[in-house]
């Protein structure tokens, strides 16, 4: 019985829990302030990256927080931050932006 309704879920179609009216898309040359921007405004982790209206790949808010940790922290691009890196440069922005919000009041 169980196999079966395994089965049954599984033959759905991805639009019985992701409406496809919901998938939002950038042109690969937005900027990541704009795409950023974008998720935050759009409440959503994921863009659809395009180049001339055709899709190219995607991009998570993870994939857009270590391009924007890469640069800040001039690594090259060929290479990536491994995840205690990325865990330790995001810890000490956290705090750092912390306090700046305390020592202004907000």
């Amino acid at each position: 019985m169980l196999n079966q309704k395994i089965l049954k879920v599984l033959r759905e179609p991805l639009t019985s829990v992701i409406p496809c009216d919901s998938a939002v898309s950038v042109d690969i040359d937005v900027s990541l302030g704009d795409a950023a921007e974008l998720m935050i405004r759009s409440h959503i982790s994921n863009l659809l990256v395009t180049r001339q209206g055709k899709i190219v790949g995607s991009m998570t808010s993870t994939d857009l927080l270590k391009g924007i940790l890469e640069r800040l922290y001039e690594k090259p691009q060929a290479s990536t931050l491994s995840f205690s890196e990325t865990r330790q440069i995001l810890q000490s922005s956290v705090n750092g932006l912390v306090g700046e919000l305390s020592s202004s009041g907000i």
